[in-house]
């Protein structure tokens, strides 16, 4: 008798699973591509909405690395999918750009030595930092309108150098922005030695380098500079007794100082 054969059934098993969600590694907004880990050999898609930004797919190892075509918004959320070689999309993972952007340099009005607030414009919201080599004179926050107002501990020497930083909220700081003190202090009143209407020199101590100017009412009389000692001499010709000479010094700053009243004998 003839045997029956059972026939035999092939089932072929369709991959129907989804790939898990990518991971995604911190992506920041001055950087273009965005790096993590999904299921090996998948396609990886970054998506603004419903913007596709970049492709790439997963190495062996289940790592992949997708070029955007732009820099992205600190703040923006992007998603990524991860889609395996049988067409199943995982679900997506969110991440928000982080600011890894640096505020630019913040700028500094004049300062002089006779001040002790520094102000300036910066990004809104910024901190602003003001350094004397390493040392920290003082910090201010940066308006909405990014204006800063910074009150350090003390007044500064003309010529010293100090350095301007912006810290954003998220912790970047700009480059630094240097900037002199200014010579904003008027020099001493100068001294002056006895006058008569046989003399022909003026001499006297002023402020060291500062040029000493002498009048005669509204009539200039003479000027000369005081030396590294502060010493001054200034020649002339003899003026009329009873007149009365108008001193001053001016630095190299063009600080003027008071003047003092000389009665000649």
């Amino acid at each position: 008798a003839a045997r029956n054969k059972s026939a035999e059934t092939v089932v072929t098993v369709i991959d129907k699973t989804a790939p898990v969600a990518p991971t995604v590694n911190p992506f920041g907004d001055n950087q273009l591509t965005i790096t993590g880990k999904a299921e090996a050999g998948a396609k990886v898609t970054i998506k603004r909405g419903k913007t596709v930004l970049g492709t790439g797919t997963t190495s062996n190892k289940g790592t992949y690395s997708v070029k955007i075509k732009s820099k992205q918004k600190a703040g923006t959320v992007l998603t990524a999918y991860a889609t395996d070689k049988a067409g199943n999309t995982s679900a997506g993972k969110s991440i928000k750009v982080e600011d890894k952007t640096a505020p630019t340099a913040p700028t500094v009005n004049p300062f002089g030595d006779n001040q002790t607030t520094i102000t300036g414009k910066a990004e809104a919201g910024a901190k602003v930092t003001i350094k004397r080599g390493k040392t920290v004179l003082g910090t201010g926050t940066a308006s909405s309108k990014g204006t800063y107002s910074v009150r350090i501990k003390s007044k500064q020497k003309a010529g010293t150098v100090l350095t301007a930083y912006a810290t954003d909220k998220a912790g970047n700081t700009s480059a630094g922005k240097s900037f002199k003190v200014t010579d904003k202090t008027a020099p001493g009143v100068p001294t002056a030695g006895k006058v008569t209407y046989k003399s022909t020199k003026v001499s006297g101590k002023a402020e060291k380098y500062a040029t000493v100017y002498i009048y005669n009412g509204s009539h200039y009389v003479g000027k000369a500079t005081a030396s590294s000692k502060g010493a001054y001499t200034v020649h002339m010709k003899k003026q009329k007794r009873g007149s009365t000479l108008k001193i001053y010094a001016k630095d190299k700053a063009g600080n003027k100082s008071k003047y003092r009243y000389v009665r000649v004998k």
